[in-house]
């Protein structure tokens, strides 16, 4: 028997198979079985051909998607530095409305001694009133200038943890897409195996 490597293409060797078969009831009609093995060769060829496209292509494309991983990689890297930087600055925030508090707590403490020096010092009230004055204003000044400390910090912070939310959501869209990007890889090499 000739070897066509027809083991390799069931639907080409069953052709063939079939065209032997007519041939042996078909002898006396005249079939062309070169001309059949030929075209049944040919075929093989377009195949052989069309397969090794489809290979150079599959190839290309796992390329552009290993290409697309490394851009996603690295950008998860610098996503993760960011992350870093923020949780540092949120930190070096956190110690700073604490310093910020605890100046608030000794102002605070300031005031409740100046009021019982006010008190132990009624008696002198006209001699200190004027300087009550000027002491109270300069407390006004400091409390609205703390205030407004408080709230600035109140806002960078309301900023910072939108900025950790818009981040954790990017995040999580990166691994999604990851994950989808991985299922689709072993699901086109599953398939081709």
């Amino acid at each position: 028997m000739i070897y066509l490597g027809l083991e390799f293409y069931p639907q080409l060797a069953s052709s063939f198979l079939i065209l032997v078969l007519l041939s042996r009831q078909t002898r006396d009609k005249q079939m062309d079985v070169e001309k059949t093995i030929q075209f049944l060769l040919e075929q093989q060829a377009r195949f052989d051909a069309r397969r090794a496209e489809f290979v150079e292509r599959f190839d290309e494309r796992m390329v552009q998607i290993e290409n697309v991983l490394l851009e996603v990689a690295t950008a998860q890297t610098k996503t993760n530095a960011i992350l870093a930087t923020l949780a540092e600055r949120h930190l070096e925030l956190e110690q700073s409305l604490k310093a910020l508090y605890d100046e608030h707590e000794t102002t605070r403490q300031n005031l409740n001694a100046l009021s019982e020096a006010q008190r132990v010092t009624e008696q002198n009230l006209n001699a200190l009133s004027e300087a009550q004055r000027v002491t109270e204003q300069n407390l006004n000044a400091q409390q609205r200038v703390t205030e407004q400390n408080i709230n600035a910090l109140s806002e960078a912070q309301r900023v910072t943890e939108q900025n950790l939310k818009a981040l954790s959501e990017t995040q999580r869209l990166t691994e999604q897409n990851l994950n989808a990007l991985i299922t689709s890889v072993d699901r086109h090499i599953a398939n081709h195996n």
